[in-house]
């Protein structure tokens, strides 16, 4: 912002201005003698998810040798702390003395600067800060770029006012947002209950009172199951409703290649495909006869280090039986004088069978996985087929209206997110609060803290001392 642009009393600055910058460190996790309670200490793990203003520890803390056998520094109460990396932008006010290792720097402001105030200039310049950021593996915003961040000084006292309103208006969003979240949960609530009726019997129980003549049950071997089913269902194992499972190709493939399009788990998407990212490879027609897909089939993710995205399934329509499949999803072909292809995938997404599949699935080693056995054991309810295509047509029905709710909803958050977006652009311009011409100017405010910083030249952060 161009001095011409902004109030007569505010100044350009970079951070360095404003107080003493440094940066964090990780003493060595080999020796446990370096780790204890006495000294709190944080990474940006510990800002994941946290949406709170201040923060006075993480999950691990220092001993006091830990503290000396490392470059970690004790930053003083108040410091503001900016993640540098992995991942860049998270922000959050120490209040109490507290480390950090590598992947923050930190700036403990000087007197006449507001933390709170420094706090959401960070946040609002999270994408220059990301653009200034280099790196291969990941990046990552060096000290020295931190320390030239730009940053418009208003007079404390408007620094403090400019904070006051920012909070009253984000606390409005905050009310509004969360009531948004909750009616967002309902929704899938409502829709769980919807799939639990379905798959009881209950959604469709009129409908087969008026269609008893339609309704004759399948010729399937049955299990027995602690569920009340309807007289005309069968509780069945899914594999005597599908072919064998398949396990897809395990070739290499890239987004370079000119051979056949291949589906990989980021393609399985909200029960459908997504082919929009696409990798290729080249088959013989051995190959591709091996791993074709015809419309109706399902396919299934069957291993990920998330156990919910375990078992997750999209239906295959017309315009994709050109394509193949990737290993780590696995085709189910229904029998469709059985068992239509919609109410499977269907069922497969209620909390009835997430929690089979989830059962069978989780590990503790990291990957989860469900194989094509643990598949065809799942235990599935079997309706009549005219039935299931009733129950299909209802729940069809019913989620296209969720789903143009939950697409309001998340409209209504992106809204919320651009205006709180807004509010912070005219924050750190002059345009939120009036000036007060009263205000003892930002220049004055600055040459104090140049002349503090000559006349205690010392005063700058070290590693404080810590006694044995």
């Amino acid at each position: 912002m161009s001095k011409n642009q902004m109030p007569p009393t505010w100044e350009n600055c970079v951070l360095s201005d404003l107080g003493d910058i440094s940066s964090g460190g990780t003493p060595s996790t080999k020796n446990p003698e370096l780790w204890g309670d006495d000294i709190p200490w944080i990474s940006p793990s510990d800002l994941t998810g946290y949406t709170a203003k201040y923060i006075a520890r993480g999950a691990k803390s220092l001993s006091k040798k830990g503290l000396l056998k490392s470059s970690a520094k004790l930053m003083p109460a108040g410091s503001v702390h900016f993640s540098s990396r992995a991942p860049i932008g998270y922000v959050a006010i120490s209040s109490q003395s507290l480390c950090t290792n590598q992947g923050f720097k930190s700036l403990a402001p000087a007197d006449g600067v507001f933390n709170e105030y420094v706090y959401f200039h960070l946040k609002s310049i999270k994408g220059l800060a990301n653009s200034l950021a280099t790196g291969t593996t990941f990046k990552e915003l060096s000290g020295k770029a931190f320390a030239k961040l730009p940053i418009p000084l208003p007079p404390l006292a408007e620094q403090r006012r400019i904070v006051a309103k920012i909070e009253e208006l984000f606390s409005e969003l905050d009310a509004g947002e969360e009531s948004l979240r909750r009616a967002r949960r309902q929704l899938g609530v409502y829709r769980q209950s919807l799939l639990k009726q379905a798959f009881e019997g209950k959604l469709t129980e009129q409908w087969r009172k008026q269609n008893l003549h339609l309704l004759e049950s399948a010729d399937v071997e049955s299990v027995e199951t602690s569920e009340r089913l309807p007289s005309e269902w069968r509780a069945i194992k899914l594999g005597s409703a599908i072919e064998n499972p398949s396990y897809g190709t395990s070739k290499k493939c890239s987004y370079e290649s000119d051979g056949v399009g291949v589906l990989r788990i980021p393609n399985v998407v909200n029960g459908a495909i997504d082919a929009a990212d696409l990798k290729f490879a080249e088959f013989t027609e051995d190959e591709v006869a091996s791993y074709e897909l015809k419309a109706g089939d399902l396919l299934m993710i069957r291993s990920n280090g998330s156990v919910s995205i375990v078992g997750r399934c999209a239906l295959i329509e017309p315009k994709h039986t050109g394509l193949l499949y990737a290993g780590y999803l696995i085709k189910l072909r229904p029998i469709k004088s059985l068992i239509d292809p919609f109410f499977l995938r269907i069922q497969l997404a209620s909390l009835r069978l997430r929690s089979q599949i989830e059962f069978s699935a989780k590990s503790t080693s990291g990957v989860n996985n469900i194989n094509s056995k643990e598949i065809q054991r799942l235990v599935i309810a079997l309706p009549p087929l005219p039935e299931q295509q009733e129950i299909v047509r209802l729940l069809d029905e019913q989620f296209t209206v969720i789903e143009q709710n939950e697409r309001e909803i998340d409209a209504a958050l992106k809204r919320s997110a651009a205006l709180r977006q807004s509010i912070l652009k005219k924050a750190f311009t002059g345009q939120l609060v009036p000036q007060d011409p009263t205000d003892e100017p930002a220049t004055a405010l600055l040459e104090r803290i140049r002349e503090e910083r000559e006349a205690s030249p010392s005063a700058t952060i070290r590693r404080t001392k810590i006694r044995k």
